[in-house]
């Protein structure tokens, strides 16, 4: 996602690679860049994929996270990218700690995630040629 210089928010944004601390909530690998998909959540805090999808195991991993689990934001803009370390206002860490709770089986955005088997390829039900 291309943004324009003059709307430039240092929050995190749709689309924006992130990685993570190291002591971050989920236990992700810090090392590992990922994308923000959805967010902010209800409750705060943002739910994300890894950023490279041929990654070995990318496609069957998602996590809901904390703000105050984000280290350095990557985002496009008009004259470039711009990366950041990301430091959290207490005002955002407030609600992005506090998860509310849900109906069992929903993520807390009411978004269903069912696991795929290992080694599925999802391709083949579309009708995919690889």
């Amino acid at each position: 996602m291309m943004v324009d210089d003059a709307e430039l928010s240092t929050r995190p944004a749709l689309d924006d690679l992130i990685t993570l601390r190291p002591d971050n909530s989920v236990g992700a690998d810090p090392a590992v860049t990922y994308r923000i998909e959805d967010g902010p959540l209800p409750g705060g805090g943002w739910f994300i994929l890894v950023a490279d999808e041929t990654a070995p195991g990318a496609l069957d991993w998602a996590s809901a996270i904390a703000e105050n689990d984000i280290q350095t934001i990557m985002r496009p803009i008009e004259s470039g990218v711009m990366s950041w370390t990301y430091e959290p206002t207490p005002d955002t860490t407030e609600s992005s700690d506090t998860f509310q709770d849900v109906e069992p089986g929903l993520s807390v955005s009411g978004v269903v995630l069912l696991p795929r088997p290992a080694g599925h390829d999802h391709r083949e039900e579309a009708g995919d040629d690889h």
